[in-house]
């Protein structure tokens, strides 16, 4: 037995010389190749994004992206209170942005701010005008107000005329680096429907599903894979979202009814808060079948799986 243990050894430790090929080095050999490999694949490894693709050091460190989607003129207190909470609950600081064209002499900054004050944001304050945010001083003030806030609330009107608003000012490219920075995006009515990249407009028909006539333009792009649309069940506007995304290259679609909201984050996780419904659609690669799911308050899809996740 005791020149068996010693032969062992001997065949482990003579792994250190490369001249001796006997078995027990070969399988040494191997083990230390292999523990070689598993350590220089570790050191690569990079996370995945929901497409299996590797996702850089950089776009890994990025804040998580959250959105939140008011479909109407109510403000339903779970979404608010979602919103307050996500800025940072207390030391909530909301920036309030009124370029719909439907301030109505501060009546909606007004009723905003009743429907917030309960969750104890520590500061809810009024942005730039729509008609001073197209001048220097304007835009600089803009920036500042933006730069000390962690919360940004776009209210309805219409969305054309805040995205021609953004684009005048030159803000699109600061306001994506804000959200991708961590910053928390909410908007109700038009204010929700400028938030994808493809966008919705004013112009566009309930009649019947009509995608080679259907008017899109381009939004904010904080959402790049969905598109969004509001008042839906109330306006019955079905036929016109299903258009949409026929016609464009999104793989998904909501609809939020009056109401209600939808809080996304990361693109993946849409959870349904207020007293309605919404709707998703989605669309397979080769794009000939589409599926519904109707999701009720309180629920949440996985965007990726099309499961509810509770």
């Amino acid at each position: 037995m005791s020149n068996y243990r010693q032969t062992k050894t001997q065949r482990v430790l003579s792994c250190t010389k490369p001249s001796l090929m006997v078995p027990g080095c070969a399988v040494g050999m191997i083990l230390c190749a292999a523990l070689g490999l598993v350590l220089a694949q570790c050191k690569g490894n990079h996370p995945k994004d929901q497409s299996g693709r590797t996702i850089s050091s950089g776009a890994a460190k990025r804040k998580p992206g959250r959105v939140l989607l008011v479909g109407g003129e109510i403000y339903p207190q779970p979404a608010m209170k979602k919103f307050v909470e996500w800025a940072g609950g207390k030391r909530a600081r909301i920036l309030v942005v009124m370029w719909g064209g439907m301030d109505h002499d501060g009546g909606t900054f007004n009723r905003f701010s009743r429907n917030i004050k309960d969750f104890e944001p520590a500061v809810i304050r009024r942005g730039v005008s729509i008609k001073d945010i197209v001048t220097p001083e304007g835009r600089a003030e803009f920036l500042r107000q933006m730069n000390t806030s962690t919360g940004i609330f776009f209210t309805g009107g219409d969305q054309t005329t805040i995205m021609q608003t953004i684009m005048a000012a030159r803000l699109r490219e600061a306001l994506n680096e804000k959200y991708n920075g961590g910053m928390v995006f909410a908007g109700n009515s038009a204010g929700a429907a400028m938030m994808s990249r493809t966008m919705l407009t004013g112009d566009t028909t309930n009649d019947g599903i009509v995608p080679d006539t259907l008017v899109l333009s381009k939004g904010l792009g904080l959402i790049n894979s969905g598109i969004v649309d509001q008042h839906f069940i109330e306006r019955h506007r079905q036929n016109r979202l299903l258009s949409a995304l026929m016609k464009s290259d999104e793989t998904w679609a909501v609809g939020v009814d009056e109401g209600s909201a939808v809080a996304v984050q990361d693109e993946r996780f849409l959870e349904v808060l207020g007293e309605s419904y919404a709707m998703i659609f989605t669309q397979t690669d080769n794009r000939t079948l589409l599926k519904l799911n109707l999701l009720p308050a309180g629920k949440t899809l996985d965007l990726l799986t099309l499961q509810p996740t509770r």
